[in-house]
C-alpha cells in the first residue's frame, strides 16, 4: 500500500491549491482520495504526477502537450517519435525567443543611448522614442499599431504564436 500525504504536508511545496485543482480538473491529476473529515490526500503516483506536470510547465510545455506526455508515461511501451518531435518544436521555438531577445536587446541598447540622463524627461530622446511608433525600427516608420520590437521584421505577434 502507498504512503498518502494530505495537500498541506507535500501538495504544498509543489503546487498552490488553485493549481492543484485545475490539474484535477483539466484531467491531468486523478480525482484525490478523502478521509472522513473530506479532506484530501493524495498519494505517491499523484505526487510524482505533479512533479512530471511542474517540471513539464517549467520548460512551457502546454496542457495539451503534458495531457499527451502523461499518456505515453501511463503506457511506457509507446514509440517515443512524437515525444522526440514535441522537444525538437520546443527548441526551435526557444531558438525564435532568443532571436526576439537579441533584436529587444539590440534596440534597447540604441534606445538607452538617445538620453545620458540628467535632463528633463521632456527633452529625454528615450521618451520621445518611446512616444513616437515612427521613430522606432520595429514600426518601419509607420505610426499606429505595430509589431513588438522582438519580433521578427515584417510578422505581427500573432503569426509568431503570440
Amino acid at each position: 500500500r502507498s504512503t498518502l500525504f494530505p495537500y498541506t504536508t507535500l501538495f504544498r511545496s509543489l503546487a498552490e491549491v488553485p493549481t492543484v485543482r485545475y490539474y484535477e480538473q483539466e484531467g491531468l491529476l486523478g480525482a484525490p482520495r478523502r478521509t472522513e473529515q473530506n479532506y484530501r490526500v493524495y498519494g505517491e503516483e499523484d505526487v510524482e504526477r505533479l512533479q512530471f506536470i511542474r517540471h513539464c510547465r517549467e520548460h512551457q510545455i502546454s496542457l495539451e502537450e503534458i495531457r499527451q506526455l502523461l499518456d505515453y508515461r501511463d503506457e511506457p511501451r509507446r514509440d517515443c517519435t512524437w515525444v522526440t518531435e514535441l522537444i525538437g518544436t520546443r527548441i526551435t521555438a526557444v531558438d525564435k525567443q532568443i532571436q526576439s531577445l537579441v533584436r529587444l536587446k539590440k534596440y534597447l541598447e540604441e534606445l538607452r543611448g538617445k538620453c545620458s540622463g540628467g535632463g528633463s524627461a521632456g527633452g529625454c530622446g528615450i521618451m520621445r522614442s518611446l512616444g513616437d511608433m515612427a521613430l522606432c525600427p520595429c514600426s518601419g516608420g509607420k505610426k499606429g499599431p505595430a509589431q513588438s520590437c522582438g519580433e521578427p521584421q515584417g510578422k505581427k505577434p500573432a503569426e509568431n504564436g503570440g
